[in-house]
Order: structure tokens, then C-alpha cells, then sequence
């Protein structure tokens, strides 16, 4: 299975919110690329959608106010959808306050939680959910994009240098994945970085079918020290 192919699975079933196990959560590396793209699916609009915790998390008041209003049935549609962001960093009375929800979800509600790490999500909400890890949960990721950006400023042969280093290591293609979900989050705020975050995504389609890695690497350091321009 590719990287991007669990996010996709997982998306095309949200185009039919019956098939959607009630509770769902998000994480790993991908999880804000698959929340937009989420936003994106045709239909979307049709749905009666609730958001908290995106940006910050929860506070207990604004997880009481939320379930108050999940609680509530859809005027608009037959649906709610339910998104929670930051599930791995509730604090205890947040996290507390959403237990018996989870555990018994109206039968209209759809619920999808959204986290950094599987791990670090208290494992009385992990065990209501239904998990898809988008990319591996790994700090492994982190080192990489941390040496990406560590290079941009470099001279070009020692960005080519980390462009061969980067094509004998095998996770490659979600790696880059990854470093295009996080330009593509930044692009909320800085406009100009979408197409870089659009060529990483490219790059890690055809990383993920084996085409030519060093050549696909070596032009993506190239165009990624567009970020210092930006």
C-alpha cells in the first residue's frame, strides 16, 4: 500500500457518512492533509459540521458547549459531522467530558478525532475509535524534515549530498509526504508556499512507485530552497 492510499480509502468512504464507523481518529503525519482534503469533498457543505479544538485544545467549557450541540439533531442534513482537533492533547477534564459520548454516539453524529500521535491519545478515547495512522507515527519523520530545512541554505552540492542520502532510505515517499502536508497547512497563513507544498505531494506519488528517486530528490531540493524566498 502506498502511503497516500489510506488517506484516499479512508476519504472515498466519507463520501458515503453510512459506511463511517461512528468515532474515527486521525493521526500521524498526513492527518491535516486528510482534514483539508476532508473540507474539499464534493458534498461537504451538505452536512450540519461542528469544529473545536483545530488550532488550540479544548478547554472543558468548550467541550461541554460541543457536545451540547452534537447533541442536538441536523437541521440541514441527515449527518453531523464532528471534528476534534488536538485528541492527544485534551487535558483530563476535557477529555473526560467527551468519554460517555464517544462511547454512545447519536446514531445521526459522525465523529472524527484528529491527532499528532495514536500514542499520546489517553487510551479510554483510543479504544472508542476506529484508528488510521496517515503516514507512519514516527520521529524518524521529524529528523528528515528537520535536516530538509537544515540544508536549503546550504550550497547546491550539499543539498544534492541529502537528496542521494534521502533516496537509500526507504520511507522516502512519506516523508516527503509529510513535509508537503505541513507546507500545505503553512499555505494557510502563507499563500505563496502552496505550490511548493503541491510539487512535494507530486514527488511523493512518484516516489511511492520506485521513479527514479535520486533524480526526483535532487529536483525537489532544488525547488524547496524557493522557501527561503518566501
Amino acid at each position: 500500500m502506498s502511503p497516500l492510499s489510506l488517506p484516499n480509502q479512508l476519504l472515498s468512504v466519507l463520501k458515503k457518512p453510512a459506511d463511517v464507523p461512528p468515532v474515527v481518529l486521525l493521526t500521524g503525519p498526513e492527518r491535516s492533509t486528510a482534514v483539508d482534503t476532508i473540507r474539499a469533498l464534493e458534498g461537504f457543505h451538505k452536512f450540519d459540521v461542528l469544529e473545536i479544538g483545530m488550532e488550540e485544545p479544548a478547554t472543558v467549557e468548550a467541550t461541554r458547549d460541543f457536545i451540547r450541540l452534537l447533541l442536538t439533531r441536523p437541521l440541514f442534513s441527515s449527518f453531523r459531522l464532528a471534528l476534534i482537533g488536538n485528541a492527544d492533547r485534551l487535558g483530563p477534564a476535557a477529555a473526560n467530558t467527551l468519554l460517555k459520548t464517544l462511547e454512545e454516539p447519536p446514531d445521526y453524529a459522525r465523529i472524527v478525532l484528529v491527532a499528532h500521535s495514536a500514542r499520546r491519545v489517553l487510551p479510554t478515547i483510543r479504544s472508542r475509535a476506529r484508528t488510521f495512522i496517515l503516514g507512519r507515527d514516527d520521529v524518524h519523520y521529524d529528523e528528515w524534515i528537520g535536516k530538509i530545512r537544515a540544508v536549503l541554505a546550504e550550497p547546491l552540492y550539499k543539498r544534492m549530498l541529502l537528496a542521494r542520502e534521502l533516496a537509500t532510505v526507504s520511507e522516502r515517499a512519506e516523508i516527503v509526504a509529510t513535509l508537503g502536508g505541513r507546507l500545505l497547512t503553512a499555505s494557510a497563513t502563507r499563500p505563496k508556499v502552496l505550490p511548493l507544498a503541491e510539487y512535494c505531494l507530486e514527488i511523493a506519488k512518484r516516489l511511492a512507485t520506485n521513479a527514479q528517486p535520486i533524480v526526483q530528490l535532487e529536483a525537489l531540493m532544488v525547488r524547496l530552497s524557493l522557501i527561503r524566498a518566501h
